[in-house]
């Protein structure tokens, strides 16, 4: 998890170490990098993404399905 993390881009590390490690408000974020609040959305969106990615290979092929509940 930290090496897929540190091969985020820069951009999208920095927010998402930010807001999802170091619990930071996205606002404050945006403040911190003088960006705008979706610009620090549209970051951390993407991380998560990228990282959901990477992490593919971590997630169980043979796991069943989950039923959706009535």
């Amino acid at each position: 998890m930290l090496e897929a993390i540190d091969h985020l881009p820069e951009d999208e590390r920095e927010v998402f170490s930010l807001v999802r490690l170091q619990s930071t408000a996205q606002t404050e974020a945006a403040d911190l990098l003088g960006i705008s609040l979706k610009t620090v959305q549209r970051r951390l969106n993407r991380s998560l993404i990228l990282l959901a990615a990477a992490l593919d290979d971590l997630r169980p092929r043979d796991r069943p399905a989950l039923e959706p509940h009535p």
